[in-house]
């Protein structure tokens, strides 16, 4: 029975194509979906080539969209690292690129500019 299903006729009814590897996954799934049904129901409508159809339809359907979320998923991740990597401190440019500016800052400042200061009272007595 479950070779009278032809991959066509899956594909019109999921709406998109499937690959040949994929339409024998979902026959595969749907056969043995379909003998776990009757074995709990027993009931004999389950064995009948319509049902197995619709069960390969979901099968093929659930395969479909398992492929296209993966590939959506990789290819956000790799949204992801290209941002980090344009975005990592390595690559950032200073605020200010004059470095001779810079040198003429830390010379009024004595030193270094971004030393912290430890006493909130030192603060209001600082020349800025």
């Amino acid at each position: 029975m479950e070779r009278d299903i032809e991959k066509r006729e899956i594909e019109e009814m999921i709406g998109c194509g499937i690959t040949d590897d994929q339409f024998s996954k979902a026959l595969g799934h749907a056969v043995v979906k379909q003998k776990r049904i009757y074995e709990c129901r027993k009931d004999t409508a389950v064995l009948q080539h319509q049902y197995l159809v619709g069960l390969v339809c979901e099968c093929a359907s659930d395969l479909v969209l398992s492929r296209t979320l993966l590939s959506l998923y990789r290819s956000v991740d790799m949204e992801k690292e290209r941002w980090a990597e344009s975005h990592s401190a390595k690559n950032r440019q200073p605020y200010c690129t004059a470095s001779s500016y810079i040198n003429q800052v830390k010379k009024q400042y004595g030193g270094d500019i971004y030393e912290p200061i430890s006493d909130h009272r030192a603060l209001s007595k600082r020349k800025i």
